[in-house]
C-alpha cells in the first residue's frame, strides 16, 4: 500500500470518526435543549398554579365570610382564624409571584395580577366591609378566569377535543 493510500485511508477514517463525533454532540445538544425547554415549562406551569390555588383560597375565604354573614354558618374564632391566615398567605403568594414578573410568566399574566393588587388594595379600603369584600371577591373570581386563559396561552395548551359520537 502506497503512503498517499495510507494518507487517504487516515483521512477517511478521521472524518468518519469526526462526523460519528458531530452526530453524537448534536443529538446531545438536541436532547439537553428539550430537557431544558421541559423543565423550563414545568417551571411556567407551578407558578400559574401556584397563582390559581392562591387565588382559590382567596375566593374560598370570601366564600366563607360571606356565609358567615348571612348566616347559613356559624364560624368558630379559630376557624375565622384559619381562614384569616389561609388569605394572607395566599395574598403574600400572588405578591411574591407578582414581583418575579416576567422572569416566570408571561407579560399579561403579570399585568392582570398587577391589576388584582391594584384593585384588592382599594376594596379592602372602602368603608363599607361587605361591600369592599363582595368586591374583591368578584375582583378575585375575574383575575383566576383570567389567569386560566392566559396560562394556557402561554403554556401552549391547546383546548381539548373529545371524540365525536357517530
Amino acid at each position: 500500500m502506497s503512503t498517499d493510500n495510507m494518507i487517504a485511508l487516515i483521512v477517511a477514517g478521521l472524518a468518519f470518526v469526526a462526523s460519528i463525533a458531530a452526530s453524537i454532540i448534536a443529538w446531545y445538544n438536541t436532547r439537553f435543549h428539550r430537557f431544558i425547554s421541559e423543565k423550563w415549562w414545568e417551571r411556567k406551569a407551578e407558578a400559574y398554579t401556584r397563582i390559581i390555588e392562591a387565588l382559590t383560597d382567596i375566593v374560598d375565604y370570601y366564600g366563607q365570610i360571606e356565609r358567615q354573614e348571612l348566616g347559613e354558618t356559624k364560624l368558630t374564632p379559630e376557624k375565622i382564624q384559619e381562614i384569616g391566615d389561609r388569605w394572607k398567605q395566599a395574598h403574600d403568594e400572588v405578591t411574591k409571584v407578582t414581583n418575579m414578573g416576567t422572569f416566570i410568566i408571561s407579560v399579561e399574566a403579570e399585568r392582570i395580577l398587577q391589576d388584582f393588587r391594584k384593585a384588592s388594595k382599594k376594596n379592602l379600603n372602602l368603608e363599607n366591609f361587605f361591600e369592599g369584600t363582595q368586591r374583591d371577591y368578584e375582583n378575585t373570581k375575574k383575575c383566576i378566569e383570567q389567569l386560566i386563559q392566559c396560562g394556557k396561552k402561554d403554556l401552549e395548551i391547546k383546548p381539548r377535543r373529545w371524540p365525536r359520537s357517530t
